[in-house]
């Protein structure tokens, strides 16, 4: 049994973190601006800080000295943004620039002629469309059904959907993924003094969409079926290549943490049916607790900033993201190989049992045996999901229990009631004659 050792090592990040909240609190608060109404203006002759819009229609003609966020049905951005623009909604046009990124979900999204954008323009939507004269400073990334890019784009454009039109400049490199019509040509040019873009196989630029008419790359024979030789190398080089991971992660886990690795797989042994339903228990509460907790630093986070402390607001964020992306990681982790290391190491612990290889526990044999296993047991068609689910349940669960177990309290045996009427000194001398009975000390 081991006694928790954090309590008082927790101390001084505790106080870190709250010096560091204060430190940032103290410092000079700018408000956000909340506008509401059917139609939200900011005329030519404004200037304004960090600004949300909720409305039906937004209008911007003027500055926006920082980052500007929209929720509308539909937007124009005639003016200028000094940060970054958030907009979901409808319709978005940009005619004027914005110093930094734009981030767009929604219907559609058009630039104008002399429209200027400092970084990255990401959309996520039904179309999109970059027009002549206009210019992306770093990349364009859309994820949709159509997009037309004829502005100049200083490094890549990144597209995944159904049809996608280059005929601007493009500085690095235009990936697409989409199925390629026959007979297609890249239209894409380099921007001077940089190399020319390149296209993977499965870029396609089509004609320009006429009125009312979307693009379409759904032709059939459009793909090549893979050859079954194809499948067959493919197959057995993603088997090796998770062979790799799995033994390179096992083999640090045994390095680095070889106890509660161990400890977890005797769980796994000794309770096989528990760590499977603790572990399904698990898999399902991970994610509910990281919901939960994007929940909670996102409320936190807008009651600062109706309480106009926007920069408190934005310490919150980072921690909150901080710490919930590295929850993220490790527990995906946990799911996608600490768990069925953990059951793969058992298949190994089970098989050198009935080989009577000693000392098993001191041996990587039970790893390199047992990885092999379950990955072969896992490419079996219909049998490999079911096999990849229940090692990954069981691990969790068996993680779940030996981490319960080590920190676990000892339960401390009752002293006789003879020992409390004496001292410790008195504990330490030899009995007395009188005392040497059943159940008293001395006797043997």
């Amino acid at each position: 049994m081991y006694r928790p050792r954090l309590r008082w090592a927790a101390v001084p990040a505790i106080v870190a973190l709250i010096a560091l909240l204060a430190a940032f609190a103290s410092l000079p608060v700018a408000a956000l601006q909340i506008r509401r109404g059917d139609v939200v203006t900011i005329g030519r002759d404004e200037v304004v800080g960090d600004t949300a819009i909720l409305a039906q229609s937004a209008i911007i003609e003027g500055t926006v000295d920082g980052d500007l966020v929209i929720a509308s049905t539909e937007a124009q951005i005639t003016g200028t943004v000094n940060g970054r623009l958030f907009w979901a909604g409808e319709q978005l046009t940009i005619s004027g620039r914005v110093a930094d990124s734009v981030y767009a979900a929604g219907v559609g999204l058009s630039t104008g002629p002399n429209a200027s954008i400092g970084r990255d323009l990401a959309m996520l939507g039904l179309y999109l469309t970059v027009a002549p004269g206009s210019s992306v400073g770093q990349d364009v990334l859309m994820a949709g059904n159509q997009a037309v890019v004829e502005g100049a784009v200083q490094r890549d454009v990144r597209f995944t959907g159904l049809a996608l039109q280059i005929r601007g400049p493009v500085g690095a490199a235009a990936i697409s993924r989409q199925a390629p019509l026959p007979g297609t040509e890249a239209s894409a040019q380099p921007i001077a003094g940089q190399s020319a873009p390149e296209r993977d196989a499965n870029q396609a630029l089509l004609p320009r969409p006429g009125p009312g008419r979307l693009l379409s790359a759904a032709w059939a024979g459009a793909w090549q079926a893979p050859t079954v030789g194809s499948q067959v190398r493919a197959g057995i080089a993603n088997w090796f290549r998770a062979l790799i991971a799995f033994l390179v992660i096992g083999g640090l886990a045994l390095w680095l943490v070889p106890r509660p690795f161990r400890a977890a797989a005797e769980a796994a042994r000794d309770r096989p049916l528990a760590s499977l339903g603790f572990g399904l228990l698990v898999w399902l509460g991970g994610y509910v607790l990281l919901v939960l907790g994007a929940i909670v630093v996102l409320t936190v986070a807008t009651i600062l900033l109706i309480v106009t402390l926007g920069n408190l607001a934005s310490v919150v964020v980072g921690i909150g993201a901080a710490v919930l992306g590295l929850a993220l990681a490790s527990f995906l982790l946990l799911v996608a190989y600490g768990s069925k290391l953990i059951v793969a190491y058992l298949i190994g612990l089970l098989i050198l049992d009935q080989l009577a290889r000693a000392p098993r526990e001191r041996s990587g044999w039970a790893l390199l045996i047992g990885v092999p296993i379950l990955l072969l047991l896992s490419v079996i068609p219909f049998v490999g999901a079911i096999v990849g689910a229940a090692a990954t349940a069981i691990g969790l669960g068996a993680l779940w229990l030996s981490y319960r177990q080590r920190w676990r309290r000892p339960v401390r045996e009752a002293e006789p009631e003879w020992a409390y009427a004496q001292t410790p000194e008195e504990r330490e001398l030899p009995p007395e004659p009188w005392m040497r009975g059943p159940g008293m000390p001395g006797n043997p």
